[in-house]
C-alpha cells in the first residue's frame, strides 16, 4: 500500500527518486527499495517524505485522508487533484466546475470515468513553459574510473538547463567519465556539484587527488584510521589514501 501511494504522490508532484532521497537524507537505492520492494521507512524518514510531498502521514500510509470536514474518505489521488484545483486561477476553476457539472448530469458516467477527465483537464490547466537556468558546465570530465585532470579555470561554458533538472543548491555541472560509479552515475552523464571544501563520510564528491580529478564516495575507516575513495561498481578497488597524497575536495555531488 505505502509503495503504491508513494509512486502516485511522486508522479503527481513530478518529483524524482533522487530529489526525494536528497530531501529525506537517504541513499537513492533506499527510495528504490521503498518503491519496488515495499520496504517501510523509519518514522523520521516518513516525516521527511510527508514534508517533501506536502501530504499527511494518513494519506501516505493508508492511501486516503480521513480528516475531511464531511468525513468522506479521499483517496491519495483525489487529495492531490483537490490540492491542484485549489491553487488554480479563478478562471480555470470555473472551467473545471462547468466540466464537472456537465458530467454530473449524465447518470451513466460513473466516478471511474469522471476522475480521468477531471485529472486531464487539471493537468492541461497547470501546464506552463518550463523555466530555464544558466549553469556552468565543465567539459573536461571528472573520472569515475582512472584519474583525469580537471582544469577548474577553463574548458567550461554557461549552458541553459530546465530549472527542474538542476538542484537548487548546485554551483556547477561536470561530465563523468567511466563506469566505476554505476549504477548511480552513468558514464558521460552530467552530475551537479555543490562547492565545498569538505564533505561527510558516505557522501559522493568530486576530488582532486595528486592533480587528477575523481568522482568517488568518501569513506572514513575509523577502525583502521584511514581514508578511502570508493567506487559504487564493485569491480573497482577503493583508492586508499597515503600520507604523501595531496587530496583536495572540490564539492559534493547532488544525487
Amino acid at each position: 500500500m505505502f509503495s503504491q501511494n508513494l509512486k502516485t504522490a511522486l508522479k503527481n508532484k513530478g518529483a524524482t527518486q533522487r530529489e526525494l532521497a536528497e530531501f529525506a537524507r537517504v541513499k537513492p537505492n533506499t527510495v528504490s527499495d521503498w518503491l519496488k520492494q515495499g520496504n517501510s521507512p523509519k518514522l523520521e524518514h516518513l516525516c521527511r517524505i510527508s514534508e517533501f510531498l506536502d501530504l499527511s502521514l494518513d494519506l501516505l500510509i493508508k492511501g486516503y485522508d480521513s480528516s475531511t470536514p464531511s468525513g468522506k474518505q479521499l483517496s491519495i489521488e483525489e487529495r492531490l487533484i483537490l490540492d491542484y484545483y485549489n491553487v488554480l486561477p479563478d478562471e480555470k476553476r470555473i472551467e473545471l466546475q462547468k466540466i464537472a457539472a456537465k458530467l454530473a448530469t449524465h447518470s451513466k458516467v460513473n466516478r471511474d470515468k469522471v476522475m480521468p477527465i477531471i485529472k486531464e483537464n487539471i493537468s492541461h490547466a497547470r501546464n506552463k513553459p518550463k523555466l530555464q537556468v544558466e549553469m556552468r558546465l565543465y567539459d573536461q570530465k571528472a573520472s569515475a574510473g582512472l584519474g583525469n585532470y580537471l582544469n577548474e579555470y577553463g574548458d567550461s561554458e554557461m549552458v541553459l538547463f530546465n530549472e527542474d533538472d538542476v538542484p537548487y543548491n548546485a554551483d556547477f555541472g561536470i561530465r563523468i567519465s567511466g563506469d566505476s560509479m554505476e549504477p548511480e552515475i552513468q558514464d558521460d552523464s552530467i552530475v551537479w556539484v555543490e562547492e565545498r571544501v569538505s564533505i561527510n563520510d558516505g557522501d559522493i564528491g568530486i576530488f582532486v587527488l595528486d592533480g587528477e580529478a575523481y568522482c568517488k564516495e568518501l569513506c572514513i575507516d575509523h577502525e583502521k584510521r584511514r581514508v578511502l575513495l570508493v567506487s559504487k561498481n564493485k569491480k573497482y578497488k577503493p583508492i586508499i589514501l597515503k600520507e604523501h597524497n595531496n587530496l583536495r575536495t572540490i564539492g559534493k555531488v547532488l544525487l
